[in-house]
């Protein structure tokens, strides 16, 4: 296992170039992205109680500690305050079905629209979660989906989900993107989502309750024209092709902290 550490040069503009690339699909990847809502394989977040920072579990990865960043295939470790940067290329939100813990399966029971009303069906209970009549509960997740680029190495896609207290930085992020704007030949433009590298990183939270590793976004960079023109192309490709149920097939394994 290796942790990967990542240098990014800041650069302060856009060529005439990308700028037309970018206001030929503007607003791309942004389509499921609502008012309420700014504010592949799962890029984890590793927390003080995750197996592979165990050393007793069979789980447990050589290096890992709570606060880093591990890629999808689980080889590879990012310092999460030095971050990974990202470029998004679909988001999308539902409302995830759970059975409680021990009670059940360890994997989601069902994923329901967020247009649907299965939300009125549920009463809160003394967690405050949100019971449906038949005993599992509601948890309202978002996803992003990014492309991994660390330094040095080829993107590939990821999945990252934020719920319970992440979802502030979920609402972030999207203000991130929807806030940007290019002026283009007629007028300003809202580019898509891709337009931007981003970096996520993690930091150490508390309350009375205990402490915990949540997730942090800066944006970054414009894509550059010739130097990222494959990135930009591999990212349009994916948010062409981006459905829903991405997100029920690429779901897999243990129920995660929801901080």
């Amino acid at each position: 296992m290796s942790e990967m550490k990542n240098k990014v040069t800041k650069k302060t503009s856009t060529t005439v170039g990308m700028v037309s690339k970018f206001e030929a699909v503007a607003s791309r990847g942004l389509e499921n992205i609502r008012q309420e809502d700014k504010g592949m394989p799962t890029l984890k977040l590793l927390q003080n109680g995750s197996p592979e920072v165990n050393k007793n579990d069979g789980r447990y990865i050589k290096d890992a500690q709570p606060g880093m960043m591990l890629d999808p295939a689980g080889d590879t470790l990012y310092n999460g305050e030095e971050g990974v940067r990202v470029v998004p290329f679909a988001f999308g939100v539902q409302y995830v079905e759970w059975a409680d813990r021990g009670t059940g399966p360890k994997s989601p029971i069902a994923f329901h629209a967020i247009t649907s009303d299965v939300l009125g069906e549920t009463v809160k209970d003394g967690s405050y979660k949100d019971r449906l009549p038949n005993g599992n509960y509601l948890e309202k997740t978002a996803y992003h989906f990014v492309l991994l680029v660390p330094e040095g190495t080829a993107p590939k896609p990821a999945m990252v989900t934020f719920k319970s207290t992440n979802l502030k930085v979920s609402r972030r992020w999207n203000n991130l993107m929807t806030d940007v704007q290019f002026k283009g030949q007629n007028s300003y433009f809202t580019p898509p989502s891709f337009s931007h590298y981003y970096k996520l990183k993690s930091s150490q939270q508390s309350n009375d309750k205990g402490s915990w590793y949540n997730w942090g976004i800066e944006r970054l960079q414009p894509l550059e024209d010739g130097t990222d023109d494959a990135l930009f192309e591999k990212a349009l490709k994916l948010s062409e092709s981006f459905d829903h149920k991405m997100i029920k097939t690429q779901i897999a394994g243990p129920k995660e902290s929801s901080n």
